[in-house]
């Protein structure tokens, strides 16, 4: 599996392939309790 990681000014933005779900202009993501946010069926990771 590959990730996409892109580097950006403020650090790097690493993706894991997930879904991408809208609703009413919205992204539906989770949220963990260490700050980390998740598409559905994937990852995304700022470093």
């Amino acid at each position: 599996m590959k990730d996409l990681t892109l580097e950006i000014a403020e650090g790097k933005l690493n993706i894991r392939v997930a879904a991408w779900i809208e609703y009413e202009d919205q992204i539906l993501v989770s949220t963990f309790t260490d700050g980390s946010i998740s598409l559905v069926g994937g990852r995304l990771k700022f470093s």
